[in-house]
């Protein structure tokens, strides 16, 4: 009896120290850390118990520990913890801490402790965010009419809208670009509207995110004397047969300012048809074409082809009903005949248009030269000329 009490004690005193044995610290993980506002951050962790009742809390510092102690910098909380329970699987616990200053690298990590022991979790970083660093750089491509705005953000962990304040102006004067990131980025806006020539403008880049707004240091420019260019083609309108095209030489092209005073005015273009003058308003412009001399092609066939016309016999069709209506009259009679056989004959025009240029469109009308204007094309028509076979004496386009 003796012997079996004393084997059921040795029993239970095994059992109880194996049971003893078993339990272990917890197994702690750190968990990224993050930080909206410079002036809080957000610190989270995981700890498996292991099967006994578990506390949690962290450390952190900006000065870097190595690895993971209850020792170096502050505990959060001061006291206590997160009671994380008993259990044998991972439970998630965190910790917001308040204080800190912007643009700032924390170190930080989880500490978890039972009746066993305690468990430290590795050691991991995150820098709080703070206003962005604006710094703005020269401008580019910068001509008479134009420039580009440059500068660079570092948005320094908060997403930052970025602008230029160009003359008191918001460039761009709706939503900006936005960058995000801890790193410099170069930020080129070009500027919306034209620029004059000569003239001195002064901008900054500006930035603003959840810390608030920042802006660099003021950057000024002087616009070159080089002046945007209107330029195009001028085609003869009533090219029947060959060849066609038929380009028009020896057009003048005048841009005329409104809100701006003078008028530029292009010579006579040497290649036929072809057509660049310099110019340069702040409010509307005006292109109109005209042209002198440069008549043949009116004969008393034309006279003809309009008298076939009023009598139904040979109607006449697209810009032929233009040109054969020399008395302006709006309408195509045996008058308008009459008057085309009387320039024929070289007894004079009498008050009509025959022997004249018309251009169409009359002109083109511009807000603003902000920049080169290519492509401002007009059709020529000598008014008289029905059968469409004008030539140009002047040389033509390969």
């Amino acid at each position: 009896m003796k012997i079996l009490a004393l084997s059921l004690f040795l029993f239970l005193t095994v059992a109880i120290l194996s049971i003893t044995a078993m339990a272990i610290p917890p197994t702690v993980t750190t968990v990224e850390g993050y930080s909206n506002f410079h002036t809080e951050a957000y610190l989270h962790g995981l700890a498996n118990p292991n099967g006994g009742a578990t506390t949690g809390w962290f450390r952190y510092s900006t000065v870097n520990p190595g690895a993971c102690s209850d020792t170096f910098g502050i505990r959060a909380p001061e006291t206590g913890g997160t009671s994380l329970g008993s259990g044998t699987s991972a439970v998630a616990f965190d910790q917001t801490i308040h204080g800190t200053s912007e643009v700032t690298t924390y170190y930080f990590c989880a500490i978890a402790q039972n009746s066993s022991g305690t468990g430290f979790g590795a050691v991991l970083s995150f820098t709080t965010p703070g206003l962005p660093t604006m710094v703005t750089l020269p401008p580019t491509n910068v001509t008479g009419y134009s420039a580009t705005l440059n500068g660079t953000v570092n948005p320094n962990g908060s997403v930052t809208q970025v602008h230029f304040f160009f003359d008191g102006s918001l460039v761009p004067n709706t939503t900006g670009p936005m960058v995000s990131g801890t790193e410099p980025v170069l930020v080129s806006i070009p500027v919306p509207s034209g620029l004059g020539p000569g003239f001195t403008y002064s901008y900054a880049i500006t930035g603003q995110n959840f810390e608030g707004t920042s802006t660099g240091q003021s950057v000024s420019f002087t616009t070159t004397n080089e002046l945007p260019r209107v330029s195009g083609t001028v085609t003869y309108g009533n090219a029947i047969g060959a060849p066609s095209p038929r380009y028009v030489s020896n057009v003048s092209v005048v841009i005329q300012f409104s809100g701006y005073p003078g008028t530029t005015t292009g010579p006579p273009g040497p290649t036929a048809g072809q057509y660049s003058i310099p110019a340069f308003c702040f409010g509307f412009c005006f292109n109109t074409p005209s042209k002198t001399g440069g008549v043949n092609g009116i004969t008393s066939f034309d006279a003809a082809l309009v008298a076939k016309h009023v009598a139904d016999v040979q109607p006449l069709t697209g810009n032929q009903l233009i040109v054969a209506d020399v008395s302006g009259d709006g309408t195509i009679s045996s008058f308008d005949a009459a008057l085309i056989a009387r320039y024929a004959s070289s007894l004079g025009s009498l008050n009509s248009s025959t022997g004249t240029w018309r251009f169409e469109p009359g002109s083109y009308t511009y807000h603003v030269l902000a920049g080169n204007y290519t492509g401002q094309d007009f059709t020529a028509l000598l008014m008289g000329e029905v059968s469409g076979n004008w030539t140009n004496t002047g040389a033509r386009p390969r």
